[in-house]
C-alpha cells in the first residue's frame, strides 16, 4: 500500500484496521484527518489505477477499501459495504455488540457469499454484528427506536465519563507541576541561603586572616625591638 499510495507513505492517510480471508477477499479501513483527502479515491487511483496494482500483487484477491469512523455505527454501515441503506444500533457498547437491519439485496450484500462479508466486517470493527430483516425485528418483537435511544444514552453517559477522566488528570498533572515547581523554588532557596553563609563565612574568614597577619607584624616588631634593647643593653 506504501509502495503503491503515496498518501500513505507520506502519513497523510492512515491505515486503521486489516481484516482478511488469505487469498479470497480483503477489507482495509483508511482515515485522513485532512478534511481536503479522500482517503478512498486516494486508494483506488484514477479509473482504479492504483488498487488495481495492489489487487495484481495480491493474485486477484478482492480487495475492500472503506472509510473509518469514530462513530462505531457508522464504521459498522461502512465496513459491511457494498451494503447500502443500512440501520445500524450499537446493542451493548461494553460487549460491543451491534444489530443491523437490512431488507432485499442489501441483506444478501451484508452477509456475503457464505457469511464472508460480515465475517470481515467483524474483524474491521472489533465488534459482533448480528444482521437481521426488518421482518424479523419485528417478529422478535425488538424496537429499534429503544436501543438506539438506549445507546445514545449510553455514550453520552460514557463521554461525561471520559471528560471527568481527562479533568481529573489534568487536575493531578497541574498539581504534580505545582509541586515539583515549589520543590525547585525550595532547592534555590536553600542554595541561596548557602551562598550567603558562604559569603560570610568567607568575609571573617578575611578579617581572621588580616587580623592575624597584623598580630604577626606586630610581634616581628616587637621581637625586633626587644633584640636591639638587649643588644644595647
Amino acid at each position: 500500500f506504501e509502495f503503491e499510495i503515496p498518501e500513505i507513505y507520506e502519513g497523510l492517510i492512515e491505515i486503521k484496521n486489516v481484516s482478511r480471508d488469505a487469498g479470497s477477499r480483503s477489507k482495509v479501513a483508511v482515515y485522513s484527518e485532512n478534511p481536503n483527502v479522500d482517503p478512498i479515491g486516494a486508494c483506488i487511483g484514477e479509473k482504479g489505477s492504483r488498487i488495481s496494482r495492489i489487487i495484481e500483487e495480491l493474485h486477484g484477491e478482492k480487495l475492500d477499501v472503506v472509510k473509518y469512523d469514530s462513530d462505531p455505527a457508522v464504521f459498522i454501515e461502512n465496513a459491511l459495504s457494498p451494503a447500502k441503506e443500512l440501520t445500524v444500533a450499537i446493542t451493548d457498547p461494553k460487549k460491543l455488540e451491534a444489530m443491523v437491519i437490512a431488507d432485499g439485496d442489501n441483506f444478501s450484500l451484508a452477509i456475503g457469499k457464505k457469511g464472508k462479508n460480515a465475517k470481515l466486517a467483524v474483524k474491521l470493527t472489533g465488534r459482533k454484528i448480528d444482521i437481521k430483516t426488518e421482518t424479523e425485528i419485528k417478529d422478535l418483537g425488538i424496537n429499534l427506536d429503544e436501543e438506539v435511544a438506549t445507546f445514545k444514552a449510553d455514550q453520552e453517559r460514557l463521554i461525561k465519563e471520559e471528560e471527568q477522566r481527562r479533568f481529573q488528570a489534568i487536575q493531578e498533572q497541574a498539581l504534580k507541576k505545582r509541586q515539583e515547581l515549589e520543590q525547585e523554588i525550595a532547592k534555590q532557596d536553600t542554595k541561596e541561603k548557602r551562598s550567603s553563609s558562604s559569603e560570610e563565612f568567607l568575609q571573617d574568614s578575611r578579617f581572621f586572616v588580616g587580623f592575624l597577619w597584623l598580630f604577626i607584624a606586630f610581634a616581628a616588631a616587637f621581637l625586633r625591638f626587644s633584640s636591639r634593647i638587649t643588644i644595647c643593653s
